[in-house]
């Protein structure tokens, strides 16, 4: 609830109505959720760093916020020569393919979904494993519903932050959240001076000028490109046969009607 929408509730309701939060209240993020940041210098940088994540291994899904539609895109291009499954999800899709890039999410086709903030609220995908900031956002509330994707249903999951030189005002923003949700931040972002109420208004309008990517497309490598794929394969089979495993205890327990048990004579 923001401030604006408390203050008119009490000047209206003669201070009768009750609060109700979820969790901690104000902008706070999932306590099951890990969070780190990572200075990358420039947008080349970045990407980098996003392959190094990648070869390291994770589990499927992982979903990616860019800042614009362009970007979004341009990422995708760069994972598909990769050799590794990623679609995107933004405004400029109909209706129709949004679902269908969000089923084919859920059923483990898509390892790494790339998007903006348009499916940072409302979007339910339940094994998300880890969310990368490639773009830092711009406010805490944004910062809050991305990271909001992962760690859902009591499960654990992981943030991931990149930072640039031309995002050293928003990670400021962003700064005071984290810390006080347990974020594992590097020094450099700690002596960063404390953001106040104007800054938080500026940062909020203030739009960051990013250089194009243009790495070059690395040699794909098709026998390690298939093992990886295999690999990941074989950890989403693993996640649906666990899931089916949970439904049928719960259908299993629904069933049993509490009843005595008769005695073998």
């Amino acid at each position: 609830m923001s401030g604006a929408v408390e203050k008119f509730g009490h000047s209206n309701f003669n201070n009768q109505g009750v609060t109700v939060a979820i969790g901690k209240s104000g902008n706070a993020v999932n306590q099951n959720v890990s969070q780190k940041v990572i200075y990358c210098g420039n947008e080349r940088g970045k990407l980098l760093a996003l392959r190094e994540f990648i070869k390291d291994g994770f589990r499927p899904p992982a979903i990616l916020f860019t800042e614009t539609k362009e970007r979004c895109q341009r990422i995708m291009g760069e994972l598909l020569y990769d050799g590794i499954n990623a679609m995107s999800l933004c405004a400029a899709k109909s209706n129709a393919d949004r679902q269908k890039v969000i089923q084919a999410t859920r059923v483990g086709k898509v390892w790494l979904l790339i998007t903006t903030d348009v499916a940072s609220r409302g979007l339910d995908l339940p094994m998300t494993s880890t969310v990368i900031n490639y773009d830092c956002p711009n406010s805490v509330t944004d910062y809050v519903h991305r990271v909001g994707r992962c760690g859902r249903y009591n499960r654990t999951g992981h943030a991931i932050t990149f930072f640039s030189d031309a995002d050293r005002d928003r990670i400021r923003i962003l700064r005071g959240v984290m810390v006080q949700s347990g974020a594992e931040l590097p020094q450099s972002v700690l002596n960063l001076a404390k953001a106040d109420l104007n800054d938080k208004k500026r940062v909020k309008t203030q739009k960051v000028e990013r250089e194009e990517l243009q790495t070059k497309v690395p040699k794909k490598n098709p026998l390690a490109v298939k093992k990886y794929k295999n690999r990941m394969t074989k950890m989403a089979i693993v996640d649906r046969k666990r899931i089916r495993k949970q439904k049928n205890l719960k259908v299993l327990e629904t069933e049993d009607d509490g009843g005595d048990w008769e005695l073998a004579e």
